[in-house]
């Protein structure tokens, strides 16, 4: 769905200059979108629909339901959403990347509301609750929220996970800046460990096209100036499948 998303956008620039900003005119916000994305496609997603996976549709088809099913997703999705919650207080505006609305808000708010056939409660998720409302009111989510929403009147009505009567705290989570590289003539800062396959093409396209950069060399395995990134990182993406062995990028202006 994120592909055919970002081909519909870059079909219709015009039509989603706000929605999905252009990576040559916002190119900082380009790319917190699909950072965004990305969470949602390889962490939120998964942790999430296991909830209604395990929860609803194994009970209804009658499929064995693991053991560790609903206790696991029960942590991860609390965790999940605790990171969304300090996303969302420290976006600096109503939605995730400030005062306007993008794509990455209504995938995520879809995915969210997904929780519904689960009956799961937001109880401790304020600025989640408000950020539901306020893309519920960007228009058209009632046209393609009818089926579902429908579906989940004829689902019980117990939650299938436990209210949770601690909230797990949000992650302090910085806002995020309006310009990453104000000024585009100075080299970029790219700390990599080039052991990794990432760094590494990273680089090596730098250096093919000709962006202007400085590599600052990073060893991954020793403890050092990058290691509140790597475990954030590691938190907020695709990388806690590999936790301890994956290795990232780090870009900053010179």
């Amino acid at each position: 769905s994120h592909a055919i998303l970002r081909y519909i956008a870059s079909t219709f620039p015009a039509k989603f200059a706000t929605l999905f900003p252009s990576a040559a005119s916002e190119p900082e916000l380009n790319a917190k979108v699909n950072q965004l994305l990305d969470w949602h496609q390889e962490r939120l997603r998964m942790d999430l629909d296991y909830v209604t996976n395990y929860g609803v549709f194994y009970p209804m088809l009658k499929f064995p339901v693991p053991d560790y099913g609903l206790e696991m997703q029960d942590t991860r999705t609390d965790r999940d959403l605790a990171h969304l919650e300090g996303m969302l207080q420290n976006s600096g505006g109503a939605f995730l990347t400030g005062d306007k609305a993008t794509v990455a808000d209504v995938s995520i708010a879809h995915q969210v509301h997904q929780l519904s056939l689960a009956r799961y409660v937001l109880a401790h998720q304020p600025a989640v609750v408000a950020w539901m409302a306020a893309v519920k009111k960007l228009g058209h989510w009632d046209d393609v929220a009818v089926k579902i929403d429908g579906f989940a009147a004829t689902l019980p009505k117990e939650p299938v996970l436990p209210v949770r009567k601690e909230p797990v705290p949000a992650p302090k989570i910085s806002a995020v800046p309006a310009a990453v590289v104000k000024d585009r003539s100075k080299p970029v800062k790219l700390y990599v460990d080039l052991v990794s396959a990432p760094c590494r093409q990273v680089v090596q396209k730098a250096i093919e096209v000709g962006v202007p950069h400085e590599i600052v060399p990073v060893d991954l395995t020793k403890k050092g100036k990058v290691e509140r990134e790597l475990r954030r990182a590691i938190s907020s993406t695709y990388m806690y499948f590999g936790a301890g062995a994956t290795t990232a990028v780090r870009v900053g202006p010179a």
